[in-house]
């Protein structure tokens, strides 16, 4: 058994595989600010699982999270933690990124399902969390490049920080979270401030996917899929034109792969 994490910015999610390449068995989701800060919290979600063979994560978390992960992994069951990276060329794909280790991890690793999946078709991955990432991957297995730009929260964060008036008006404070965004679909004629920034965001992130994805289907031949994944993929896939298939822990799905691969 094979213990796969993703450690993202936001969010820890964790899963379990027996030798497959797909997550087969527990699974559990932690902030990683809390993880960041009591190391512990792993442990107790860890404690009720058999010992593992192996550990591969993908962080993209900071080094807190990092140290978190990799302390635990030893006390636990006196095991090394294995943090993947992006290659050159790996599971299929060729990366042609300018500098191909300087790609997240964790966009790799969602290639690299995406590429199981959908072997010889033209895929592209949009991953929608704290920030927003939509990536090309040819029918040849060639990661063409992609773009990032913020997810829904900091495009509110940066308004905060930016526009004393809006963060006035705003009911979060300049700093502040201002709580969970409002059920339902984002409203483009707001008669509220704070709603009017709640639906702008959204709205934003969805037209810039929809662009995004347009612009790169054009340079992809074939039936070209778009996936989508991360912890805002249900509530930003309803806004989007682009035709979207939701697919759950696509970071982990490719961290079996890498580990399957590695192993055999």
């Amino acid at each position: 058994m094979k213990l796969l994490i993703d450690a993202g910015n936001r969010r820890l999610k964790w899963a379990v595989t027996r030798g497959g390449d797909a997550p087969d068995g527990a699974r559990g989701v932690l902030d990683t600010d809390a993880i960041a800060a009591r190391g512990d919290a792993l442990a107790a979600q860890w404690a009720a699982i058999e010992r593992p063979a192996s550990v591969w994560v993908s962080c993209v978390a900071g080094a807190r999270a990092r140290h978190a992960i990799e302390a635990c992994a030893r006390r636990a069951w006196g095991l090394q933690a294995v943090f993947i990276a992006s290659r050159a060329r790996q599971a299929g794909i060729v990366n042609a990124y300018r500098q191909p280790t300087a790609l997240g991890s964790d966009r790799w690793a969602a290639l690299v399902a995406a590429r199981r999946l959908f072997a010889r078709r033209p895929v592209i991955v949009v991953d929608a969390g704290t920030a927003v990432t939509v990536d090309a991957l040819d029918g040849g297995g060639v990661f063409r490049g992609g773009v990032i730009f913020p997810g829904a929260r900091g495009m509110r964060a940066a308004l905060r920080e930016s526009t004393e008036n809006i963060a006035g008006h705003n009911g979060e404070g300049k700093r502040g979270h201002g709580g969970e965004d409002p059920a339902g679909a984002p409203d483009p004629i707001a008669t509220d401030t704070r709603s009017a920034v709640m639906s702008g965001a959204w709205l934003a992130v969805a037209g810039g996917i929809d662009l995004a994805v347009a612009r790169q289907r054009a340079t992809l031949p074939g039936d070209c899929r778009v996936l989508a994944t991360g912890g805002d993929a249900e509530r930003i896939a309803p806004l989007l034109t682009s035709g979207v298939e939701i697919t759950p822990d696509l970071v982990l799905r490719g961290l079996a792969v890498i580990a399957a691969e590695s192993a055999s």
